[in-house]
């Protein structure tokens, strides 16, 4: 049985990490010092696409913002080389060797209420988090998400949550629910709270890493 390699991809748009990501690149290095840590930037990310799955350049190239490449490239190198992605603001906490036995790794981002589903209309309370992940290469789990992906890759942006629920979290979310009886293995937060400013359980890696959701993707953070 193939095991989780010990990488760690990160994607920035230069090489150089900004100073307010320093402290959790720091961390990431701290705690993994073994580990093949990959920064890709912009440049790089495309011609990985083009090289190795030429079929998803079109569906890459045709998007609007830059967070969806960013979505779509981070499965993209998870499923080529096997490994983690991790956001760049994500806190390392301890070191993921013993996570390497697993086939895939993914983790709640949070659970909202019955409530609070019915507003948002959503399906699924647990929502699965694409700040962080990891596989195997070429896991079958992957390549559905990413096909999954580039069918909806028409659809129109309006707003932040169409890009949650077409190439982020929402979108894992819904796939994950179809293949969760599966090897897939799930990091629940318990009892961990957002350790920036949500005030739910959630935010979270399981005991692996914390997410400081920067979000300067989001349209207003500009």
């Amino acid at each position: 049985m193939k095991i989780i390699p010990r990488n760690i991809h990160l994607i920035n748009k230069t090489q150089e990490i900004q100073e307010s990501y320093q402290p959790y690149f720091n961390s990431i290095k701290e705690f993994h010092p073994q580990w093949n840590i990959k920064i890709y930037d912009d440049g790089e990310a495309r011609r990985i696409v083009a090289d190795e799955m030429p079929e998803m350049l079109e569906t890459y190239d045709g998007y609007l913002h830059d967070i969806q490449r960013a979505d779509l490239f981070r499965l993209i190198v998870v499923y080529l080389y096997g490994g983690f992605y991790m956001d760049l603001d994500m806190l390392s906490l301890r070191n993921m060797d013993d996570l390497c036995s697993n086939q895939v790794v993914l983790g709640e981002e949070k659970t909202m209420t019955a409530e609070e589903c019915r507003i948002a209309g959503l399906d699924h309370q647990l929502r699965i988090a694409n700040y962080m992940f990891g596989a195997v290469p070429r896991h079958p789990f992957l390549i559905h998400v990413i096909n999954t992906l580039a069918d909806m890759r028409h659809r129109e942006i309006i707003n932040e949550d169409d890009i949650l629920e077409s190439t982020g979290p929402g979108l894992l979310t819904r796939i994950y629910h179809q293949y969760k009886d599966s090897d897939l293995t799930l990091l629940l937060n318990k009892n961990r709270k957002c350790m920036k400013w949500c005030d739910t359980i959630s935010c979270h890696f399981g005991d692996y890493a914390a997410h400081f959701h920067h979000g300067n993707w989001r349209f207003g953070s500009k």
